[in-house]
């Protein structure tokens, strides 16, 4: 992927296939997974699929997004007494947006085989030395490709001398591949709440009603 390797996972038995560059923030660039009953797979993941295109994409596709995730006021931030000044990546909004930890460089373990799954572990550690940014942490990300899903597990562990702040997210792009609405199941086992934002898409204290899923 340009002048990055890309470590790819497929599954022993069906057409389930991963792609990751380690090197380009670990990005996922693609996801596919089979169909219900069926020997086709769909890719489910929408994105650059070139090297420029990537480097030139401002909205995060399917970026894993930390140590902040969404938009910080004008960069600027206090924790434990201190003020920090992050850079500012958005210039529209003024906002420090979605961490840095997108475009840095992850470094991959050999991936396991397994009777059941492979999966592949990468890690990020931060040394503290980003500006605004001076609490070191390690990141490890976990990517398990079973025949008909890829789980996820993302931890990150303090490695300073002091507590730090610090968020985590996924920002997929889902696409359906063309593939017909009827027999795709969309489930999310959690509960949460939806903030509104303001003109600058920044979150608000205002939380927004319920909104069933429709499709």
């Amino acid at each position: 992927f340009g002048p990055h390797t890309a470590l790819r996972l497929r599954h022993a038995h069906g057409p389930a296939a991963l792609e990751v560059v380690p090197a380009l923030g670990a990005r996922l660039l693609r996801l596919a997974l089979p169909l219900p009953g069926s020997t086709a797979s769909l890719e489910v993941l929408a994105g650059p699929q070139a090297y420029e295109e990537a480097l030139a994409d401002t909205a995060y596709h399917n970026a894993w997004l930390l140590p902040w995730a969404n938009r910080i006021r004008d960069g600027r931030y206090a924790f434990e007494g201190r003020a920090h000044q992050l850079p500012i990546n958005e210039p529209a909004r003024h906002t420090a947006l979605h961490g840095f930890a997108d475009r840095a460089a992850w470094q991959a373990a050999a991936p396991a085989l397994m009777p059941g799954f492979a999966e592949v572990a990468l890690t990020y550690a931060h040394g503290g030395s980003y500006e605004g940014y001076p609490y070191p942490f390690e990141a490890q990300l976990r990517l398990r490709l079973a025949p008909g899903a890829l789980a996820v597990a993302l931890t990150a562990r303090n490695t300073g001398a002091t507590a730090l702040p610090f968020s985590a997210a996924w920002h997929p792009y889902v696409s359906l591949g063309g593939a017909p609405l009827e027999g795709l199941l969309f489930q999310l086992p959690a509960r949460a709440w939806q903030y509104a934002v303001d003109q600058r898409l920044l979150p608000t204290l205002h939380t927004l009603p319920e909104r069933h899923f429709q499709a």
